[in-house]
């Protein structure tokens, strides 16, 4: 335990890769701002929830598979507290007015591909009737639905909904991460410039990768340019979609603006 907690001491930062619940701010030594995904804290850092009810934060240390949880109620939660509380639940008590947090670790797995043959003829394209959407093109019109009607990758960098995942970039590879309870499949993507405008195309054509709770796995990719951006879908596990189509579909809710969803979806986006 004390090796622990002088490793975590001495941990530099933390990356959030998820925020739910209320709305949450930090202060950093500059004031209260608004808490965003993808923030870099060090561990003096404040967290406070301005919301009803409890706001959640998942973060992980960087450098490492360390992974937090921080459940945020009433009180600020300094980050500091990872090193002195050794406490990783919810206490009984004053529980409405404590802020606590749980530590995980994220398991690594090199065999997560799975490999599925497709039948195109079974998915209907934008030329077919309104009332026979694929069910591809209804997950990404709520994709689009959640960004507001259009999926802006220029400005946008992650959105999520139900799912928790991330991904990064390492040499020649993406590195996605499910810090999810659920299993989930990841679409990888690619946006190259063409002519005129980014165009989509899936990463792998006949492939999808499936990631089970609490891991992550590297997937073979290298980014050919500057201009090059990789969008990575995570979807639920109830239903699977062709590669091909998911990019298709990215490309339309990209271009315009989406009609409205059918249905809804847990989902997760990254763009790098």
């Amino acid at each position: 335990m004390l090796i622990l907690c002088v490793c975590l001491a001495h941990a530099q930062s933390y990356t959030v890769v998820h925020i739910s619940g209320g709305e949450c701010q930090v202060d950093d030594g500059n004031g209260w701002k608004p808490l965003e995904v993808n923030a870099s804290l060090d561990k003096n850092a404040v967290l406070r929830n301005t919301g009803k009810p409890y706001s959640e934060v998942v973060m992980r240390e960087a450098g490492s598979e360390m992974v937090y949880k921080v459940y945020l109620l009433e009180d600020n939660f300094e980050l500091v507290r990872f090193v002195t509380d050794q406490s990783k639940d919810i206490p009984s008590g004053e529980v409405e007015k404590f802020s606590c947090f749980m530590m995980e670790m994220i398991r690594t797995s090199k065999a997560v591909s799975v490999n599925v043959n497709y039948n195109r003829i079974t998915a209907t394209h934008r030329d077919g009737s309104e009332s026979e959407l694929s069910s591809a093109d209804d997950f990404m019109r709520y994709i689009a639905h959640a960004a507001g009607g259009r999926l802006d990758v220029g400005s946008v960098t992650g959105l999520s909904s139900g799912l928790i995942a991330d991904v990064r970039k390492e040499d020649g590879c993406l590195v996605i991460t499910n810090y999810g309870d659920e299993p989930v499949f990841c679409y990888p993507c690619v946006l190259r410039k063409g002519y005129v405008a980014l165009k989509a195309s899936p990463v792998y054509s006949d492939r999808i990768f499936l990631l089970e709770p609490g891991t992550e796995a590297a997937v073979p990719y290298e980014k050919a340019s500057a201009a090059e951006k990789t969008v990575v879908i995570f979807s639920a596990t109830d239903c699977i979609y062709d590669p091909v189509i998911v990019s298709e579909y990215l490309q339309i809710v990209i271009d315009r603006k989406a009609p409205e969803p059918q249905n809804k979806y847990a989902f997760c986006v990254n763009i790098l």
